[in-house]
């Protein structure tokens, strides 16, 4: 097995597993067709895509349409807080004892 990717630098400081540990491998088991191994590395990265994959194919398709008008977005908006905040509790949940015991 060869690694071309150094490994998180985060895990290795602090052993604490950061939010994006593990994305690499799940690209990998994605390329290879694993989704449930994909999934297993990195939920919330993966959840992230299939979400973001989603909405470019919202947004292409509703750029077609004969009644398009420009997507709105407020950046001064709360709900852009919801990010941040599902990233620090993925992280802390991912390295729960209970969690480890079924991801790692």
């Amino acid at each position: 097995d060869i690694r071309i990717f150094p490994p998180c630098t985060v895990l290795r400081l602090t052993g604490w597993r950061c939010p994006g540990c593990g994305g690499t491998r799940m690209v990998e088991a994605l390329l290879h067709g694993d989704i449930v191994s994909a999934l297993y590395y990195n939920p919330l990265l993966f959840a992230a895509g299939v979400l973001l994959l989603a909405l470019l194919v919202w947004f292409v398709l509703r750029t077609f349409r004969k009644s398009w008008t420009p997507v709105k977005l407020s950046v001064r908006s709360l709900h852009w807080l919801w990010i941040p905040l599902v990233i620090f509790v993925f992280a802390v949940v991912r390295n729960m004892p209970w969690y480890r015991q079924w991801f790692y």
